[in-house]
């Protein structure tokens, strides 16, 4: 069976969003492949904790794939480590466990850290990130380094990223996030785009092709605690084929 490996669009949590709540999220995406075969769903139901800097989330996936199901099990933590005159550095840590069906396209382990300097000055902050995963017979480091930076109500993050797959050379490439956050509630439009050279598993042959992706999401108040959130988004695996789908999401916050 063929297995990929994708590179998220991005990594990143944005400092306007935190509030001092709980949150229940509930979201579906579904893609359509260019080459007949059958689309990729994903289902989400999430709970975050959040208070004043800090936060933590839970979240339980449940995919289809290649007509195989299979699911996920993800826990994420940002905290405050340090605050001074010039700004704030933030921590966050992630860990989760999945191919609970042995279908082999989603890590049986994975964890992560991102390291981030939030400056009150408008200076551009650094994002360190470091990911980790590990399938049935493979494993990926994942490296990135990006830079972020408010502009009035706007938010620019622009990087680069180093993938280290056991089994082939190290591969990279680019990714930027451009952010709109809307005056008087915490409505937002967000474009995202990521690519780079990608290696892809068949049996025991692997190969490398240029993957990018696009997305466009937004995050609408539809009463004082209800939230809804739609994208969409194309992923394009150069020579081979290409996905296009949609995400729905509700969000309720209390």
């Amino acid at each position: 069976m063929k297995k990929l490996i994708l590179i998220p669009i991005l990594s990143f949590f944005s400092l306007s969003s935190l509030a001092d709540n709980q949150i229940f999220d509930v979201s579906y995406t579904q893609e359509k492949n260019s080459n007949s075969q059958p689309d990729w769903k994903m289902t989400e139901f999430g709970y975050t904790q959040k208070e004043k800097n800090d936060y933590w989330q839970f979240s339980i996936k449940d995919y289809e794939r290649y007509n195989l199901n299979d699911n996920e099990v993800l826990f994420n933590s940002t905290n405050l480590v340090n605050e001074n005159e010039t700004g704030k550095t933030f921590l966050s840590y992630s860990i989760g466990v999945g191919d609970f069906n042995k279908n082999g396209y989603l890590p049986e382990f994975r964890t992560g850290l991102i390291l981030q300097q939030y400056y009150k000055n408008g200076t551009v902050s650094p994002i360190f990130d470091y990911k980790y995963s590990r399938y049935e017979n493979s494993s990926i480091n994942y490296f990135s380094l990006a830079g972020e930076k408010y502009i009035n109500n706007w938010r620019v993050l622009a990087g680069l990223w180093l993938s280290d797959p056991s089994f082939y050379k190290a591969t990279s490439g680019v990714k930027a996030q451009v952010g709109y956050y809307f005056s008087g509630n915490n409505n937002s439009i967000n474009y995202y785009f990521s690519s780079g050279q990608e290696p892809e598993i068949v049996g025991s042959s692997a190969k490398v092709y240029r993957i990018s992706s696009h997305a466009i999401t937004s995050k609408i108040l539809i009463n004082k605690n209800l939230y809804t959130n739609f994208g969409l988004n194309h992923t394009v695996n150069h020579g081979n084929y290409s996905r296009t789908g949609f995400l729905l999401g509700l969000s309720y916050a209390f």
